[in-house]
């Protein structure tokens, strides 16, 4: 770790070059290990003028086995998981966008159809008024007195 001059925030080492047994974390389990992991604020017994966030230690190393005890969690494990937690956000969001997507792309052609269907109705509407009238003349003509000439 280091803390250069003037600098407010310690940086720890982080390159490739000096980690093994490197495997890449899963998005979504992460997400869901943060969903149901307990997030509190609390004082310190040694200093009650500040209040913190975040989880117990115990309940951080149960859900994710990282850090070297059940009693400290490592800054690096607490800002490793919010990104892992991040990133299965996003995989939900882009998810849900597709999904929302896909409906309206239905609903798109569902609309398409049913403008359709009223047109098609209307058509049919005006044949069968056309019809009626027919039928009506036809009735008239055949129940109207014969007129004979002379």
């Amino acid at each position: 770790m280091n803390l250069a001059p003037g600098d407010g925030s310690w940086s720890s080492v982080s390159t490739r070059t000096a980690k093994t047994d490197v495997t890449p974390a899963d998005p979504e389990t992460v997400l869901e290990k943060v969903d149901g992991l307990e997030v509190s604020t609390w004082e310190y017994d040694s200093a009650q003028d500040a209040t913190h966030m975040g989880p117990m230690a115990e309940d951080f190393h149960e859900a994710f086995g990282l850090g070297a005890d059940e009693e400290c969690i490592a800054n690096v494990d607490a800002d490793g998981v919010a990104l892992a937690a991040i990133q299965g956000l996003s995989e939900r969001l882009d998810r849900k966008d597709d999904r929302i997507d896909a409906q309206a792309e239905r609903v798109d052609d569902l609309e398409s159809e049913n403008e359709a269907l009223h047109a098609e109705n209307d058509r049919l509407r005006d044949r069968l008024a056309a019809l009626e009238d027919r039928v009506a003349d036809l009735e008239a003509e055949r129940t109207e007195p014969a007129t004979t000439d002379g």
